[in-house]
Formats: C-alpha cells, structure tokens, sequence
C-alpha cells in the first residue's frame, strides 16, 4: 500500500550554514521511495497545528513532527481524535515523549520506524481544554524547564542537566497549589507537581516511571521541599528509574483531577512552558492518538 506521509518542521530550528537544511535532507533521503510525502514547513508559534489538522482532514496517512517536544505537542494537538497517525523525528534537546515511547534518537532509526512500523494508540490529556500528550507540570518543573529551554544549547546530557537543576533548585520558591482528587481537597506547595501521561520530562529523567501512555489513566505525582544535601542524593534518581524511592514523592493514579494556583504561576505543556490559570481542570482521554512506535 502506497501511504501518504507530511512532514511539518520548523526551517529555522537548528539550522547551521553551510550544512543543508532539513527539507534538503529528508529530500534526499526519501528520494526513491515509495511513499508520497509532502515537506511542510512552520512560520510561526501553532502553525505546525494548523498544517497537521489540514493534513488529517486531507486523508495523510503519517503526519511527522520533526523537531523537539514542542513541535511534537503542536502536530499532535492537531491530529488527535483523527484516523491519521502520529510520527516522531526527534530532533530536540530532551525527546521526552519520543524516548517514552522506545522512539530511536537516532535519525535514521527513526525515519526507518516511521517508513515500517506500526502504528498504536495511546491516551492524551487536558488541561481546561488544551492537550499534553508527555507531561504536565509546574512548580520546579515548569521553572526547570524555562532555564532549560534558554541554555539549551549550553545544557545536553545528564551531567549538565543536573548542574542546571541544582543551581536552580538553590533560588526555587514553591508555591501553594490546591489539588482536588475524587471531591477531596488537598493543600501542597510541592517542589514540583506533574501529570504525567508518560514516565519522563526527556534526556532520560524519569519522574514517573510507573506512567503508562496506554492505560486509560494519568499519574499525579507530587514531590514535596527536601532539604539542598537530600536534593543532591535524590536528583540522580530521576535518571535511574529509581525517583519512586524518595520519601517525599507522592503518587495518585487519576483519571481527573482540579488544581488551583496563584495568579501568574508558570505550567509546561509538553516542556513548553506558559503561565497557568488560576483554576485548571485536567482530564484523560483514553486512546485519542495514533503514534508509530514499538
């Protein structure tokens, strides 16, 4: 069968002179191919959405994010509910959802994945009507990844991940989130909050583990202030699978959940940090996406 494949990428995005572009690439890797692939590409915040939704409404079979989690978020949120299927070409700093889902880093890998592999269903989640499709967070998290997203070019790997993360846990204020549960009412002023459809923020921290994008349900995990020589023993455990062994670490399964927060308090969607609402009402919406991954 001759499938139709759309690439949507951000020209701009890593772009470094004298080496070709990421249309130019694809082009000459697919040349020969069997499929039909069109290279679509963003001008601005949100048209990877709008491109992605067009395809689907065009009856494209493959709808690629090439980039990093931002752009994966964007083509998802415009594809989801639809028949068409999601593919990743990681291509970012972190590839949060791509290495959840066993999605190669590799490049090649990954296009191979995208060209034979077979497509699956996962969950999705909202947060007052606005799709994730990784993770949800605020607190530390939301902050973290604000500096992260600004050094990105100074901060890959797990070393410099975790020098980044403890200078900006020294300046990190919590704040008061309130979180309602089944109708019962819980007060915090966690460290971090997340909501995770998948087990990691990317570049292998894994601050839920136990998170599955397929099981019909979203995983609230809090982590409560710990003390700067506890946080030093702990942060490594993002990045061994092994967080659920701190004591400050709490964990609820959910299928909803309401929070509310200061005016002003930052949130990530995906990595892609905004401020939040006051009131955030978060659902799951099982098997919303179509994904190629293993």
């Amino acid at each position: 069968m001759n499938r139709r494949l759309a690439f949507i990428l951000n020209p701009r995005s890593g772009r470094q002179a004298g080496r070709p572009s990421k249309s130019e690439i694809l082009k000459g890797l697919l040349s020969g191919s069997r499929e039909t692939f069109h290279i679509l590409e963003t001008e601005y915040a949100g048209h990877a959405t709008k491109l992605a939704a067009a395809a689907a409404a065009d009856g494209i079979d493959i709808i690629v994010a090439y980039g990093g989690d931002g752009t994966v978020n964007e083509v998802a949120c415009g594809i989801v509910g639809t028949t068409s299927s999601l593919g990743i070409l990681p291509a970012g700093s972190g590839n949060g959802m791509a290495r959840g889902l066993g999605i190669p880093t590799n490049f090649r890998k990954a296009l191979a994945l995208i060209r034979h592999g077979r497509s699956r269903i996962i969950d999705a989640g909202s947060v007052n009507g606005s799709f994730f499709f990784n993770i949800f967070g605020m607190g530390f998290d939301a902050y973290l990844a604000g500096l992260f997203h600004q050094k990105a070019g100074d901060v890959r790997g797990q070393l410099p991940y975790f020098t980044l993360g403890i200078r900006a846990y020294i300046s990190y204020q919590p704040v008061p989130v309130s979180v309602v549960i089944d109708g019962e009412s819980i007060e915090i002023s966690p460290l971090t909050l997340a909501v995770a459809n998948g087990p990691q923020y990317g570049s292998g921290a894994r601050i839920a583990p136990e998170a599955d994008f397929s099981d019909g349900m979203l995983d609230l995990i809090s982590i409560d202030m710990l003390p700067v020589t506890h946080a030093l023993l702990a942060f490594p455990r993002l990045f061994t699978g092994s967080i659920a062994k701190v004591a400050e670490r709490r964990r609820w399964k959910v299928k909803e959940l309401k929070l509310g927060v200061p005016a002003g308090t930052l949130v990530h969607f995906d990595g892609e940090v905004r401020p939040g609402a006051e009131e955030m009402q978060i659902a799951v919406h099982p098997k919303a996406l179509r994904v190629i991954a293993p």
